[in-house]
């Protein structure tokens, strides 16, 4: 379920019809195509257990739910160097940690922001394949308050790579080891962790001044909508 006030949304739409206006988007996936099998619109699962699932509004969405293995997936259908990579995600059951990879091989290479919830932290690194630890290699951290879900996006430019919570830059780092690939999802054992609305554009999203969004008495927050958790 998502909650949001009329001036959040009146936010959301400006800042949407802003950030999107000189953008072309590459890909799109709302998961709403009554398909509960991921694997037919082209993400093939490494390892857990995936499907596509609809909350109570009768919202599509890719969840991961599996009590004993990590879970890693990747989009098959496209494969881009710099591009902008955008996903609402969130953990319902548990609290431990999934992650968001973009430039991702088949093997699980490439770059990851980890949402990090028993710990309050994000984490921008790369690895070399889905075990994570192989080449880990940690780019850029901070704390983070994981209390409401949050769109969170990476942007490859060249060897930079910046991750965005809500449209908003929030770590930045540079490595030249992957230069292209798709994306993927991950989450740890023993959580139920959905991700919706995947976006791929070929820039990043333009961030309005701040005057904007707090005349609407939105705030910051206001840039993807603020007080939203979707429930099963």
């Amino acid at each position: 379920m998502r909650i949001r006030g009329i001036l959040t949304m009146i936010a959301a739409a400006l800042v949407l019809s802003i950030s999107t206006a000189a953008m072309a988007v590459i890909y799109s996936e709302d998961f709403n195509s009554a398909l509960p099998d991921p694997t037919l619109i082209g993400y093939i699962p490494s390892t857990g257990t995936w499907s596509i699932t609809y909350d109570p509004s009768g919202d599509g969405f890719l969840a991961f739910d599996d009590a004993s293995n990590y879970g890693f997936i990747r989009y098959n259908g496209g494969s881009w160097s710099d591009y902008y990579q955008q996903v609402w995600a969130g953990m319902i059951q548990g609290a431990s940690q999934f992650w968001i990879g973009g430039r991702l091989n088949p093997a699980g290479g490439g770059y990851y922001l980890r949402c990090w919830l028993d710990f309050g932290m994000l984490e921008l690194f790369k690895a070399d394949d889905y075990a994570l630890l192989n080449g880990h290699e940690t780019l850029a951290a901070t704390l983070f308050n994981f209390e409401d879900d949050h769109e969170y996006g990476l942007h490859f430019d060249g060897s930079n790579i910046t991750a965005y919570v809500d449209g908003i830059p929030v770590l930045s780092g540079s490595d030249t080891t992957f230069t292209s690939g798709s994306i993927g999802f991950g989450a740890s054992s023993g959580t139920f962790t959905w991700f919706d609305n995947v976006i791929v554009t070929d820039q990043p999203p333009v961030i309005p001044e701040p005057s904007s969004i707090f005349a609407l008495g939105t705030g910051i927050a206001g840039l993807a909508g603020i007080l939203r958790r979707r429930t099963i």
